[in-house]
């Protein structure tokens, strides 16, 4: 997510500058976030959530991985 936000930014700059070229070109990474958008998550009555994926490609099914909830808060004791 963060390289993600970061080619968006950059996309930003290229377009004040009058860069339509590189613009096209940071935007376009900007959306690889899609890539680890699951929408089958469920939690709460809401989907659709950031997951982790597996070496392969595959969705993460680890059972620490079974509800988003369990990850809320969880850089708390970082800060």
């Amino acid at each position: 997510m963060e390289y993600a936000y970061n080619d968006y930014c950059a996309a930003q700059l290229a377009k004040a500058m009058g860069d339509e070229e590189n613009y096209q070109k940071w935007l376009a990474r900007s959306h690889s976030w899609t890539n680890i958008w699951n929408p089958d998550v469920q939690n709460s009555g809401y989907s659709g959530f950031i997951w982790p994926k597996a070496a392969d490609g595959s969705w993460m099914t680890d059972s620490r991985m079974q509800s988003p909830a369990a990850y809320q808060d969880s850089w708390s004791p970082y800060f």
